[in-house]
């Protein structure tokens, strides 16, 4: 019975998506512990304090007014094994038994664990730019490609690129379908060095 439920549970983090170790964490991102210590328990990259959930780590950013650096206590309440911040000499909530890992830039660092996450899944990977008809292109990419492999798209969300679909991306996909727009000047460059597609 035990095992049954082993096996259950590994199938659901399989097809989950992206779970990161501090150390995995620290290696992509060339990061360091500020705060408190680190372990083997692995979890999701979340950047939406209503998304935080048990053993989450949290990815703190700043854009424009808003700097959810101010929230660490929030993203720890809510069940945060660790937060993800800039590397300042202070922050607004840092006990010694929580674990802070400091990175030069977050939004950097998101690109960078995107990055991670797509060289340990290994798949084809197609790139779609352009002004408009983005998403109908890939769609019907998906459309073309869905009987013969297993594919995942990556749409644009939230201001932060196709981030959160690419973090979804269960293990064993074989075709990365992802959308690269721009909001800033050199976000498709940025984007398109996260995730080398094989065809663009």
């Amino acid at each position: 019975m035990q095992k049954h439920a082993n096996v259950v549970a590994s199938k659901e983090r399989h097809e989950m998506g992206a779970l990161f170790s501090a150390n995995e964490i620290l290696y992509s991102t060339h990061g360091r512990i500020a705060v408190g210590g680190i372990d083997d328990q692995k979890g999701r990259l979340v950047w939406d304090l209503q998304d935080v959930g048990a053993g989450d780590w949290f990815l703190a950013l700043s854009a424009g007014s808003e700097d959810t650096h101010d929230y660490l206590s929030m993203a720890f309440e809510l069940g945060a094994q660790g937060c993800i911040v800039n590397r300042r000499s202070r922050y607004s909530f840092a006990p010694k038994d929580r674990t802070l890992i400091s990175v030069a830039d977050t939004k950097v660092a998101l690109l960078e664990l995107m990055r991670y996450w797509r060289h340990a899944v290994q798949p084809i990977t197609v790139g779609v730019v352009g002004s408009t008809g983005r998403k109908a292109t890939i769609k019907l990419l998906h459309h073309l490609l869905q009987d013969s492999f297993k594919c995942h798209i990556a749409f644009e969300s939230d201001g932060l690129c196709c981030a959160r679909d690419v973090l979804l991306m269960p293990e064993g996909t074989e075709v990365l379908l992802f959308e690269a727009g721009a909001v800033e000047r050199g976000d498709v460059a940025r984007i398109g060095a996260a995730l080398t597609p094989n065809v663009g």
